[in-house]
């Protein structure tokens, strides 16, 4: 039997009877009756209902699998895969692992399971650092995405859409992608975006344009961005071809 809280009741059907998106924060001691109060006002409504117990992230993560797929262990291997960098299952479909968190995990911590659950935290680490550098190239391609938009007013192309871009190269006879495209039907800005530590050379710029002619699109403008910087060659380029070079400490997001 539930007794009382009538008024958060009250307000829990309120934002549930919304038009708009709703977000609460449950929260207050232990043992007030904060998970009876949830359970009492989702009877007989349809919700997804996750309940926080004491395990670990690497637990949870499989706990969550176990309640959503019938063969958990298939999808594990298909996930790390994609967060691997094998991401073409066929000629017209690509995927990705969207969520960072998630993209971290089987990127970095399946490996190195045994190190971990032995305690050896500090020597998994260390094994992990090399793949830190793949990891943040699809992170610096969202931050970079985010500046494009912090500079809409500013940039040549007042772009409807933006994204990843990948076709068929007819002459080298394979499939090239372009870190970011942003356009509309007339023009695009075409931006390679490199999270290295070491500059970025000439033959990146050149590889764009390149890339670029594969789009089928009037008008073409182009933005390298790096985390480290340029070399003298790539700037001198650049000028030339009136390109736009933006470096990490320059990108200012706050």
């Amino acid at each position: 039997m539930f007794i009382g809280h009538k008024n958060e009741l009250d307000l829990l059907q309120e934002m549930y009877a919304s038009d708009t998106f709703e977000c609460l924060v449950l929260y207050g001691r232990r043992r007030v009756g904060k998970t009876a109060l949830i359970n009492e006002f989702v009877k007989n409504k349809l919700v997804i209902y996750f309940t926080g117990t004491d395990t670990t992230a690497q637990e949870s993560l499989e706990n969550l699998l176990k309640q959503e797929l019938r063969e958990p262990a298939m999808y594990n291997a298909i996930i790390r895969a994609v967060a691997n960098g094998k991401s073409k299952m066929s000629d017209l479909t690509i995927y990705s692992v969207a969520v960072g968190m998630f993209r971290f995990w089987y990127l970095t911590v399946p490996p190195r399971n045994m190190l971990i659950q032995r305690g050896l935290s500090e020597y998994a680490f260390q094994n992990i650092k090399p793949s830190l550098e793949t990891f943040m190239g699809k992170v610096f391609e969202q931050i970079c995405m985010e500046y494009l938009w912090k500079e809409y007013p500013t940039l040549p192309v007042l772009f409807t859409e933006i994204g990843s871009w990948w076709g068929a190269d007819p002459i080298g006879k394979k499939t090239e992608e372009i870190d970011i495209v942003a356009g509309n039907k007339e023009a695009a800005i075409f931006c390679e975006c490199k999270w290295r530590n070491r500059e970025v050379t000439k033959d990146v710029l050149e590889t764009l344009i390149k890339r670029s002619l594969l789009v089928n699109i009037p008008e073409r403008y182009y933005m390298i961005f790096s985390k480290t910087g340029f070399t003298s060659g790539c700037r001198e380029a650049a000028r030339e071809k009136q390109i736009r070079l933006v470096t990490f400490s320059e990108m200012n997001l706050s």
